[in-house]
């Protein structure tokens, strides 16, 4: 059982990290005008605030303010969750005679 949620943590933590890569890296362009259009999950994509400029860039696009907390959301909450799973794992005594 102890392996199961080992495995299921990490795959929890790598997961999170794959998303939020992809989410805020890749974009689809516009051929003709070379902008960016849509994120990879299919969100179109608007100027970002000035704000949000500092972190992700003067010409980086994003999808807004509520699917930047989705995002979050998931990201740091799949990222704790597996990190909980994995110290869970490893602070579980192994019973003997089972």
């Amino acid at each position: 059982m102890r392996i199961i949620i080992k495995v299921f943590g990490s795959i929890l933590i790598l997961s999170s990290i794959l998303f939020g890569i992809t989410t805020y890296a890749l974009h689809s362009f516009d051929s003709e005008t070379g902008i960016e259009t849509h994120d990879i999950w299919g969100r179109p994509l608007t100027e970002t605030p000035t704000i949000m400029k500092i972190p992700f860039g003067e010409d980086h696009m994003w999808a807004g303010w509520g699917w930047f907390f989705v995002d979050m959301v998931i990201f740091w909450g799949s990222l704790f969750l597996g990190g909980f799973l994995l110290l869970i794992a490893m602070s579980t005594k192994r019973e003997r005679g089972a």
